[in-house]
């Protein structure tokens, strides 16, 4: 028998004499190669390229003052130069605020996100400007926060990828196994059918929650892939997993470029080269082996089984915890951007820059990178593949079902039981009543529409702001595909509402009066819900959103006719009258209720004999049944509409002047 020493690496006999020295990756290794042999025979001529960037400077630009007029610079990088080839694994390392992730940005193209946020320098893919369209194919982007639906599981969450950005002169069966060789590769076989899941639904681990964002992104080929921090909140071994894989996939051809914080000194080993940054300027580029000699030669020396990473990041950092200590740190600092800069000028430093450039010349083909298709498919199959995924989602998302129907039947039995009767008892004096049932149902149905949005859209945004930079798809046939999906539930619950109310109530006795009180009742929440999704896709987090969600409702409220009467809205304001939806709904139900409806009075000297007297009572006289209806559906798509051109323009941009 033979037990395996984890300290030496190696299988020792019984008899304590070692058989010989084991690699515990090597294994790996020669799995890998075998998916990797798989994996090569479904490339899809994917081009070999040379990102080099030169000069790249970022100064953030603030505005202070009464009319932000003056304004305040901060450099965050300053003249950034280096290169990374197919093939390469290219990390980008510093302490904290060094720039690490905007540099990756300005790389990726899209620090145009920030305004405040200006760039400077020259990038360029085999020689050439990059083009934005074309850039989103040529490349894949990681974001360090993995946000993806928890109610798919990794197989559909590939394959939806996978179905809308492969070219569509693709075989099905091709993409199929383009698809299983991208999980097979990730080490994801055995949790494919499982959920991703979230922090209230149980689902994948993190380390294969950190791989089905990567496969997202794989599943294209891409020659250029982009990471931030994908070691993040990952143990040890998983941490080394990924990059472990991210090395394998640089070796089948591609580019990759990342940024780590700390990495342990098995993961530093896997590093092809490497990026120092500190306080914005590059302290170290070159390969990450000869970095140990290049600052030894600085007369800076690692000690001996130290974590070369560690020592590093403690050699460019700036100590802040006392005036002594930050000068001192800065200093050294200011000392090591010096060497770097002297050190390029040398004659090392121009041999390794003439090396780079063969690499570069070498790994430059003929294809013309800015020749690629911006979409994959046609609209209508984009908008069919959508429609399937909103679906699939709606239906698992049983708990937001079941509690949005559970809130709607006890809102509708609430209300029933408080106002039982009232309407089949209406006379000249309790008629106000039924006035304030048909606005508080208003205000009822307006608040849970709305919250029910605000409190989901805010995280289904940053997936579709995800998938929308890279290329996926369009915004509009994701928009139309969500709104067809949510339609059908919306009509449920206003059923399930009416249904229950109305006849509790005792409204109006007609089935003309009840189809038309659900028709206003289902506009009512599509409007609403329109609200919701125009200040959520708009507003920069949801916090934000919630607060200012309250502001449109109180409004429409204060001014929907049932707290003031237009004799009693300031000339002033009136305008606001007119922006209120829930005027139109509240106008629609009273002429629903009251339109030439003829009161049993039990006393001979009533005020108030017929409904139409009603209406004018209360001031809903403004506009027909016909007219409030009409105007509560401009007033709705106009807010649709409003959410689609908010989630367009607060999309992801590309930097067209790098």
């Amino acid at each position: 028998m033979a037990a395996f020493d984890p300290f030496s690496d190696q299988l020792v006999v019984e008899d304590g004499e070692i058989d010989y020295s084991f690699d515990p990756f090597s294994a790996l290794d020669v799995e890998f190669r075998d998916k990797e042999k798989e994996l090569s025979l479904l490339k899809l001529h994917r081009p070999k390229v040379s990102l080099k960037f030169e000069d790249l400077s970022v100064t953030a630009v603030q505005k202070n003052g009464c009319f932000r007029k003056q304004q305040q610079q901060k450099q965050i990088l300053k003249n950034i130069s280096a290169v990374v080839n197919s093939g390469q694994l290219l990390a980008i390392m510093g302490p904290s605020g060094s720039g690490k992730t905007t540099l990756l940005n300005l790389l990726a193209g899209r620090l145009s996100a920030s305004s405040n946020l200006v760039g400077s320098g020259r990038i360029t893919v085999n020689g050439k400007r990059r083009d934005p369209g074309s850039f989103k194919k040529l490349s894949a982007y990681v974001m360090q926060d993995d946000h993806m639906f928890a109610d798919l599981t990794v197989l559909e969450q590939i394959s939806i990828s996978a179905k809308l950005r492969l070219p569509n002169n693709i075989s099905k069966e091709e993409k199929e196994r383009r698809i299983e060789a991208v999980i097979s590769e990730l080490g994801l076989s055995g949790v494919k059918n499982s959920f991703i899941g979230s922090e209230t639904k149980r689902g994948v681990s993190g380390g294969e929650r950190k791989r089905v964002s990567i496969g997202t992104e794989l599943v294209t080929d891409p020659s250029l892939l982009f990471l931030d921090e994908p070691t993040s909140g990952l143990d040890a071994f998983n941490a080394h997993n990924v990059v472990q894989t991210l090395v394998r996939l640089a070796r089948n051809g591609r580019a990759v470029v990342m940024t780590v914080h700390q990495p342990r000194s098995n993961i530093f080993s896997l590093f092809d080269m490497l990026l120092l940054l500190s306080e914005g300027q590059i302290v170290y580029f070159g390969p990450a082996k000869d970095a140990l000699s290049y600052f030894s030669a600085l007369g800076y020396n690692c000690p001996d089984h130290f974590n070369p990473a560690d020592y590093f990041l403690d050699l460019i950092s700036v100590d802040v915890r006392s005036s002594q200590l930050e000068r001192n740190s800065r200093g050294r600092v200011a000392y090591l951007h010096r060497a770097y800069n002297e050190f390029l000028l040398s004659t090392e430093g121009k041999m390794l820059t003439q090396a780079e450039a063969a690499i570069e010349e070498e790994s430059i083909q003929e294809t013309d990178v800015t020749k690629i298709s911006k979409y994959a498919y046609p609209y209508w199959k984009e908008f069919l593949l959508l429609l399937s995924r909103a679906w699939k989602l709606l239906v698992r998302e049983r708990g937001v079902t079941l509690i949005r129907a559970a809130q709607t039947m006890i809102f509708a039995v609430l209300l029933g039981l408080i106002w039982l009767n009232k309407g089949r008892n209406v006379s000249s004096t309790n008629y106000i009543d039924i006035e304030g049932i048909l606005f508080f149902i208003l205000i009822n149905q307006s608040f849970i529409s709305i919250f029910g949005t605000v409190f989901t859209f805010p995280l289904e945004r940053s997936i579709v702001l995800r998938e929308r930079a890279s290329g996926m798809y369009r915004v509009s046939a994701y928009y139309l595909s969500k709104t067809l999906v949510e339609v059908p539930r919306s009509i449920l619950f206003s059923l399930f509402f009416c249904v229950v109310l109305y006849w509790m109530v005792g409204l109006r006795d007609s089935a003309r009066s009840f189809f038309l009180f659900l028709v206003v009742i289902f506009l009512t929440s599509l409007t609403a819900e329109g609200i919701a999704l125009t200040v959520s896709a708009g507003a920069p987090t949801p916090q934000i959103a919630s607060a200012i969600i309250p502001l449109f409702l109180v409004v429409s409220i204060l001014f929907g006719g049932f707290f003031l009467s237009n004799a009693q809205i300031p000339n002033y304001f009136v305008w606001l009258k007119y922006m209120s939806f829930v005027k139109y709904s509240f106008g629609a139900l009273m002429h629903i209720q009251f339109d030439n409806c003829q009161f049993q009075i039990p006393a001979s000297d009533c005020v108030v004999c017929d409904g139409n007297e009603v209406l004018k009572t209360s001031g809903t006289t403004d506009f027909s049944l016909g007219g409030n209806i009409g105007l509560l559906i401009t007033i709705m798509m106009i807010f649709r509409i409003s959410a689609y051109v908010v989630l367009r323009i607060r999309g992801p941009r590309y930097d067209k002047n790098l």
